[in-house]
């Protein structure tokens, strides 16, 4: 059985915001001078961010066969806020030349990266796996 995650209820879908990637929370921050001042800076006003997800509810492409690794982790993974090309995942893939699963779930914990790796690793046969480990004190109930 194909395990759930958080992002599931998207899969197959693109949407325009993600928590906490949100238009009120992006408002906000426009109207403080010192946010704006830095969104700004780095060039992140008026940048629109599509998340894009497979069918089965990763921000990745659809699953084949082709040589990859995969990448597992939360939101820092997964890439709430940036676009899919500025991920980590997708900025190592494009310097080793090697496509790249990014299995990140926003709000994930250990507990969830192992039960979604269990599942994928035969299925993908990634070539190696890179975790950025979720915070300590997340768990999954």
């Amino acid at each position: 059985m194909k395990p759930t995650h958080d992002w599931s209820y998207v899969a197959g879908q693109t949407i325009h915001w993600m928590s906490p990637d949100t238009k009120e929370n992006y408002q906000r921050h426009l109207n403080d001078s010192a946010k704006r001042h830095m969104l700004q800076q780095f060039g992140w006003i008026d940048q629109h961010i599509d998340y894009t997800f497979n069918s089965d509810g990763f921000r990745t492409d659809e699953f084949d066969d082709r040589p990859n690794f995969v990448t597992i982790g939360c939101s820092f993974t997964q890439g709430v806020a940036v676009n899919r090309s500025e991920t980590w995942a997708q900025l190592i893939s494009d310097q080793l030349g090697l496509s790249v699963w990014n299995l990140g779930v926003a709000g994930a914990s250990a507990d969830t990266c192992y039960r979604i790796i269990k599942h994928y690793a035969p299925i993908l046969k990634p070539k190696f796996v890179v975790l950025l480990e979720p915070r300590y004190n997340r768990v999954e109930l």
